[in-house]
């Protein structure tokens, strides 16, 4: 486990990259998108967990995530 800050606009994970890991949100809110439509699918808020098909198998990003504003997740890796 490992504590991380992100700025805000800053990218977490991108489609398509390996799903290695998953996050818990501490501060800050994140948000998970469709690159390709350009179009917003998740808000994640504080307490809350993402990216956990990564626990259950190592496919890709089907999202990709970013920091709507500064925050700290925890970052689990598989």
């Amino acid at each position: 486990m490992i504590e991380r800050s992100y700025q805000k606009g800053e990218l977490l994970f991108a489609q398509g990259d390996d799903a290695d890991a998953f996050y818990l949100v501490k501060t800050g809110r994140i948000e998970l998108f469709d690159p390709q439509r350009d179009t917003a699918v998740a808000v994640i808020e504080p307490g809350c967990t993402f990216g956990e098909q990564a626990v259950f198998s190592y496919g890709a990003r089907n999202l990709s995530a970013r920091a709507l504003e500064d925050t700290v997740c925890m970052h689990y890796l598989a």
